[in-house]
């Protein structure tokens, strides 16, 4: 509400984590985590969004980023859960409204769905700080042939993506998303190509 622009992006999506101001003083907002989650899950995961349905543990920030992005570029179907169901029913009516009808809501510990999907996204935080050893799925609801992306990335390897990893799934952190989004904001602040190999070193040394 603070913006005089928004990238179309981040207007359908009603999220904004970067300002650009212009030499003029506009302030124009996007939402780099949304592309950094989309070309990490296309080149790490190798990923084709409008061939996949999906189904996403989480409807807060990261998950609205996430979600959005994945409607924005075709996905087939995404399910969504919250343990805050209000926040998922919320994602799932402006999916369907600003982006197209292909979002479904599915009640927290209801995890029928899985099954059917292609990429099962853990975007709830659990996993991470105080919840570490923890997970929001059952592995025995998770296949062989999925892909599993976390967006935690410290630990690098959660609960849910060494669960995921036994149970024969391909399985992809929050790092790459990290990185991108940050290389995304570099490239909008400054006009300039991101080194994004020595930033990715960076961030594994950190």
């Amino acid at each position: 509400e603070y913006l005089d622009e928004l990238d179309p992006l981040c207007e359908k999506m009603g999220s904004s984590n970067t300002v650009v101001k212009t030499p003029e003083g506009k302030l124009i907002g996007y939402n780099t985590d949304g592309s950094g989650f989309y070309r990490s899950l296309l080149e790490e995961g190798d990923v084709k969004p409008d061939q996949c349905v999906f189904f996403c543990f989480g409807g807060g920030g990261a998950g609205r980023a996430m979600c959005s992005v994945l409607a924005y570029h075709g996905a087939r179907k995404i399910y969504i859960t919250d343990k805050f169901e209000q926040c998922a029913k919320e994602l799932v009516d402006d999916i369907n409204k600003n982006f197209a009808p292909v979002a479904e809501f599915v009640p927290y510990g209801d995890y029928s769905k899985i099954a059917a999907c292609d990429v099962v996204l853990n975007a709830s935080g659990i996993g991470m700080g105080k919840t570490i050893g923890q997970t929001p799925v059952p592995k025995e609801y998770l296949g062989k042939g999925q892909l599993c992306f976390d967006a935690c990335y410290n630990p690098a390897r959660t609960q849910f993506l060494m669960d995921a990893e036994e149970k024969g799934c391909k399985v992809l952190n929050g790092l790459g998303m990290s990185l991108y989004q940050g290389a995304a904001q570099i490239e909008l602040w400054t006009g300039k190509k991101a080194p994004v190999e020595k930033m990715r070193a960076e961030l594994m040394d950190i």
